[in-house]
């Protein structure tokens, strides 16, 4: 099938693998993507373990936080490379479901980023990762009150 190409603005890639062999084929797509102007969002890893295309230059680098509210997200200072984007890992709740019941983890963490990057970043031109981690700073600041409570954010 062939057709128009469709510009991506935000890839969010939930099933980043710690495996070295697949580096190259993780970088070479990665590349693709951001060289077409789209942002990628993969999950990093635990404990700092560099999954593809997590921990590659350029990509928006997500880990679990279970203790993270859903629509929240933390950006840290990485101690030896990027900020640290630590994000939920649970869905959108389901009515009369019980939510240890739902699929959850460090897919739906990349899922949760993902969507509030698409949501907050501004719609034109390029987006790079330095662009995309302030946007998340901003949403941090915004989510979380002086007194502890947060609340639901608004585009």
């Amino acid at each position: 099938m062939t057709g128009r190409p469709v510009r991506v603005a935000v890839i969010g890639s939930g099933l980043s693998l710690p495996r070295p062999h697949i580096g190259t084929i993780a970088a070479g797509g990665t590349s693709d993507a951001m060289r077409s102007g789209a942002l990628v969002v993969a999950a990093r890893g635990p404990d700092g373990v560099d999954y593809l295309p997590g921990s590659l230059d350029g990509v928006v680098p997500v880990e679990l936080d279970w203790d993270c509210p859903r629509l929240a997200v933390t950006v840290d200072e990485g101690r030896d490379g990027p900020p640290r984007c630590r994000a939920s890992g649970y869905p959108k709740p389901t009515p009369d479901e019980d939510v240890e019941n739902e699929l959850r983890g460090l897919s739906l963490a990349v899922a949760n980023v993902t969507g509030l990057l698409a949501r907050h970043l501004p719609a034109d031109g390029r987006r790079p990762v330095t662009t995309a981690i302030a946007v998340l700073r901003r949403v941090q600041r915004e989510f979380s009150h002086s007194d502890g409570s947060s609340r639901v954010l608004r585009p």
